[in-house]
């Protein structure tokens, strides 16, 4: 019976071969990149990546599924795999065959990158020739600035003590708001801010959000995130644009001016484990950490002990409270915990 089933498999799947590429014809347009001539990567679907990649070996031979390997799988269910090239297997053939397969996201050689290539991009700000940006070697920042070096479509909030949005270095990268009318005393896009053209000061409650001090962290901020780069002038920033490319380049950024207190004054940080006891694998007692201010709606720096059988749920149904989320009931609460 297993002979049988054996042939009847390869008959099927030979009419693969049909369109196989050979050395003559079919094969990709040719690509001047180097790579390696023992492996190949693909882009499997479904939950058993090797096990599709054996059966396709059993089949075509080519590759060396025992020795390939998964790197990641990503959230939609595709793995990639480095596939290992059986002896004297074609990589570029490998790949359009290996593409053609119903289960297959996709499928490509694996590129070398040499050492320099492709990553030569310097911008002639003066900040950055002089090697005083230094966060962009140790992020390796020239890396990321062969794929991108920003979009105008992506707006980055600075929520700090102001923006100079009319320093020279930052205002080619400052957002305009196309839904306001400068100047009208309108709120002309309904949002709530009259005249927010570059963001809005929450501090003074008004659509300026000029720093007022003389050393603005938040400026210097927004020249780490999107000084305009290879502009000739001062800095480069992370996601700046290209200046001699012309365009809309680099990412916009938002002035938002808040309201002096930290960031954690205005945040809920909530720090536990499930486990009372590890020996005994208790789940009752349970230390947690309630951590920040809530936007004053907290009460910090003090122990307070719940009453036995109280539900940690309890709790997060408190904090939801004072985020202004309506919610009567989180998992197993029984009530609320306000003591915070």
């Amino acid at each position: 019976m297993r002979t049988p089933r054996t042939r009847k498999r390869l008959a099927v799947e030979a009419l693969e071969d049909r369109t196989a590429p050979d050395a003559n014809a079919g094969t990709l347009p040719p690509d001047a990149r180097p790579f390696t001539s023992t492996e190949v990567l693909v882009g499997v679907r479904g939950a058993d990546p090797l096990g599709q990649l054996a059966g396709f070996a059993l089949v075509n031979g080519r590759i060396d599924a025992a020795d390939s390997q998964v790197i990641l799988t990503t959230a939609d269910g595709v793995s990639l795999v480095e596939v290992q090239l059986a002896a004297g297997a074609d990589p570029r053939q490998t790949v359009e065959l290996l593409a053609a397969q119903s289960w297959t996201a996709w499928a490509q050689p694996n590129y070398v990158v040499a050492p320099g290539a492709g990553h030569d991009w310097t911008p002639n700000d003066p900040s950055y020739a002089a090697a005083g940006q230094y966060f962009h070697t140790k992020s390796q920042t020239n890396l990321a600035w062969d794929i991108t070096k920003g979009s105008s479509t992506i707006l980055v909030g600075v929520t700090d003590d102001g923006l100079g949005y009319n320093h020279p270095d930052l205002s080619p990268n400052v957002w305009a708001n196309p839904g306001e009318t400068a100047g009208n005393g309108v709120d002309d896009d309904g949002n709530g801010f009259i005249d927010d053209v570059r963001g809005w000061d929450f501090n003074a409650n008004d659509n300026n959000p000029l720093p007022t001090g003389s050393d603005s962290h938040g400026t210097h901020v927004g020249g780490i995130i999107a000084a305009r780069s290879n502009n000739g002038v001062g800095v480069a920033g992370t996601a700046g644009g290209d200046a001699a490319a012309g365009g809309a380049t680099g990412v916009r950024l938002v002035g938002i001016r808040w309201d002096g207190t930290s960031v954690l004054d205005n945040s809920m940080v909530v720090y536990g484990c499930a486990i009372g006891d590890g020996n005994k694998h208790n789940h009752d007692d349970l230390p947690v950490v309630l951590a920040g201010g809530g936007g004053g709606s907290l009460r910090p720096g003090r122990h307070v002990a719940a009453r036995p059988d109280t539900p940690m749920t309890n709790l997060f149904v408190s904090l939801l409270d004072r985020m202004g989320v309506a919610a009567e009931k989180v998992g197993d609460s029984t009530g609320r915990f306000d003591d915070v």
